[in-house]
């Protein structure tokens, strides 16, 4: 559901959904329990999904093996930050040629929230980050 529902129409309880059916990580799959506090990390997880066959970036799950792991609460969100104008200032400023995922900061449930990135495979690719002339490209 969360590969094909509208953007703006996912919710928490969605992103909970999902989860509990145990889809594994793989190429277009990948679990974070934060957000990283460093800002070309994010951009290289952005950058591998456009370079390789695109896929969801859900922020808020812990995965083990693979797996994400109860319990489905998310981060602790901070409504003083706009989460989806950070994550776009972080693609502008690290990855050339920039992408432009579809992204969904769902609505806090206890002070807790999801962020879901949907990257579309690029056909721009590669997509290097800053200067360097590494690509990166998700491996599974």
């Amino acid at each position: 559901m969360l590969y094909t529902k509208q953007i703006d129409q996912i919710t928490y309880e969605d992103v909970v959904t999902f989860c509990g059916e145990g889809t594994r990580e793989g190429f277009n799959l990948d679990y974070k329990r934060e957000l990283p506090t460093n800002n070309e990390t994010l951009a290289k997880w952005i950058a591998a999904f456009a370079n390789t066959y695109g896929g969801l970036l859900i922020i808020g799950i812990n995965a083990n093996d693979g797996l994400p792991e109860e319990p489905f609460q998310g981060f602790d969100f901070d409504e003083n930050i706009s989460y989806d104008e950070k994550i776009l200032s972080v693609i502008c400023s690290y990855i050339h040629q920039p992408v432009f995922p579809e992204v969904k900061v769902c609505d806090p449930v206890d002070g807790k929230s999801f962020i879901v990135i949907r990257i579309a495979e690029s056909e721009l690719t590669p997509h290097r980050i800053g200067d360097r002339v590494r690509i990166y490209i998700r491996t599974g």
